[in-house]
């Protein structure tokens, strides 16, 4: 389990996450709160001065197990910036995860390390298909550490991609391809 600061948590169930259980439409449902990265935003791949860098991961897990009244629903996690707090654009998209994916209690959908980021506020989108939830709640957070050997064992986390003609920051080139998690 990652060590968690509730000032980088994105939605937080102890405080009644806005989109938990019917909350879930079938649209881009942002996640309670956003975080304000500062006026450059948060440059997570640069070293200033010989100085060591942070790179946080950014996790999201299902903390109770979604429900629909059929199996059309579909989401995905969707890591957005802003230079306002108003208009917010793509910056990670997970793979969409389907009703099996959702149905169990504690599962890490994704665990990945955070993009440089250039505007000032990020969020996270939860980006619902097919139908809304019946149930289910989802927990997003940036943490530190995250116990990756356990991640990877069992094999609970997916790769997420870039929105195609995305720019990736750190190199300044588009993009389409998977980056690493």
């Amino acid at each position: 389990m990652a060590i968690m600061d509730g000032k980088n948590t994105f939605s937080d169930l102890a405080l009644g996450d806005a989109y938990a259980a019917i909350g879930f439409t079938v649209t881009d449902n942002p996640s309670t709160y956003a975080i304000d990265c500062g006026v450059n935003g948060a440059s997570y791949s640069t070293v200033a001065n010989g100085g060591a860098y942070v790179n946080p991961f950014l996790v999201s897990r299902v903390t109770t197990a979604f429900t629909s009244a059929s199996t059309t629903i579909t989401l995905q996690v969707v890591l957005q910036e802003s230079v306002d707090n108003s208009t917010y654009t793509d910056v990670l998209v997970s793979p969409v995860y389907v009703k099996a994916d959702l149905a169990t209690d504690n599962k890490i959908l994704l665990a990945v390390r955070m993009p440089q980021i250039k505007k000032r506020y990020i969020r996270v989108a939860y980006r619902v298909a097919g139908e809304a939830a019946t149930a289910g709640a989802i927990q997003s957070f940036l943490c530190l550490d995250t116990d990756m050997q356990d991640l990877f064992m069992r094999s609970d986390t997916q790769t997420v991609t870039e929105p195609t003609g995305a720019m990736n920051h750190a190199s300044g080139v588009a993009v389409t391809g998977i980056l690493d998690s």
